[in-house]
């Protein structure tokens, strides 16, 4: 068995493309560095994580110009 030779580590993204789920989630904030969402981050991440989950966390920048 492969596993059980030295130094051997499972390659996650071959392992969720051949199981079809990959653990990640996804979620976008109006923005990210308001101490109100980083507190949500914190929970989402802290929580998910207990569950094998992976996260991604982007900003929709509601409230910035993008001239």
């Amino acid at each position: 068995m492969v596993s059980k030779e030295p130094h051997y580590e499972t390659n996650i993204l071959a392992r969720n493309f051949v199981k079809r789920k990959s653990n990640l989630m996804g979620l976008i904030l109006r923005d990210i560095t308001d101490e109100f969402f980083t507190e949500i981050i914190q929970g989402v991440d802290e929580i998910t994580f207990k569950h094998g989950y992976y996260n991604i966390f982007i900003s929709s920048h509601e409230y910035r110009t993008l001239v």
